[in-house]
């Protein structure tokens, strides 16, 4: 995996194919160390699947299961991640997942 800190139209980007995530200088601004652990999670679940939900839950178990808190995946995923039409309903996805873990 290569990590590239260059500039990104997004916070995070994955290339799969090429095994490369581009943080853009921004990433650094976010003020909370596990806010940026899941969003990093979260491309990096882009390795092994194209589609958001399930990039969603496999940085969120993987997050949950290293005992990151509940809350700032959310916060995440609401704030930085997606957009803001389809957030919430990501979210809750995610929370109405939690029984499998």
């Amino acid at each position: 995996m290569i990590y590239e800190i260059g500039h990104s139209q997004r916070l995070c980007e994955i290339y799969p194919a090429q095994k490369r995530i581009v943080i853009d200088k921004s990433f650094f601004k976010i003020p909370y160390y596990n806010i940026r652990v899941f969003i990093l999670l979260h491309e990096i679940a882009h390795l092994y699947t194209a589609n958001e939900m399930e990039a969603d839950w496999l940085a969120f178990k993987t997050y949950y299961q290293r005992g990151y808190p509940i809350r700032d995946s959310i916060i995440a995923l609401t704030r930085y991640i997606t957009d803001k039409r389809n957030a919430y309903q990501r979210a809750k996805k995610l929370l109405d997942r939690l029984y499998e873990l």
